[in-house]
């Protein structure tokens, strides 16, 4: 009875690692295939559809010289400042709801997505081809160098940095927020300026 019972433990301890491994071999398949190289290139050499913000923001924003000049030129708004990488999926859904906030308030608030790019393993090309398919109607700038990650203080990601017509932080957040306690934010910083 032991020795049957030993070789029905063997048998199903065997048969989960052959299914491990083969689930395994399969997962490592699927992220080679979704990381080709030559497709990503393919992909980056496509023309834009015709969906696409007028202006490619992306290409925009790269030619600015920094976030000071983008800030500067949107007459004294409050500005929202979000950090983010491509591995951390909270700071990419913090994007997506900051886009739908831009929608709402786009005549009253700067909103800037910033890549931080010292943090994240995601090559440049890459980047620029997510941003592509996103098509977020905020300017997205790379912080290549870690001066902005440094000068907002962020240390987690997602950040989200708010700041008044003065530039200056009113709030900084190092989670995801949701759309309604953005609005509500917003709606604190406007508050004075509109009385």
């Amino acid at each position: 009875m032991k020795a049957i019972n030993k070789r029905l433990i063997s048998l199903l301890l065997l048969g989960l690692v052959i299914l491990l491994l083969v689930g395994c071999g399969r997962k490592a398949q699927d992220i080679t295939e979704d990381t080709d190289p030559i497709q990503q290139e393919e992909n980056l050499q496509q023309e834009p559809d015709s969906g696409e913000v007028d202006g490619d923001l992306w290409e925009e924003a790269r030619e600015k010289d920094s976030l000071e000049d983008i800030l500067k030129g949107e007459d004294k708004k409050p500005a929202i400042l979000s950090f983010w990488v491509s591995w951390n999926e909270e700071s990419k859904e913090q994007l997506d709801i900051l886009e739908n906030v831009y929608k709402l308030l786009e005549e009253d608030v700067v909103i800037i997505g910033i890549h931080a790019t010292s943090f994240d393993t995601m090559a440049k090309e890459e980047i620029q081809s997510y941003m592509r398919e996103k098509k977020y109607s905020f300017p997205i700038l790379l912080d290549e160098e870690g001066e902005k990650t440094q000068s907002y203080f962020v240390g987690s990601l997602p950040t989200t940095v708010f700041l008044d017509e003065k530039e200056e932080t009113v709030k900084s957040f190092t989670t995801l927020i949701k759309e309604d306690e953005v609005l509500d934010e917003i709606e604190q910083i406007l508050e004075p300026l509109i009385q």
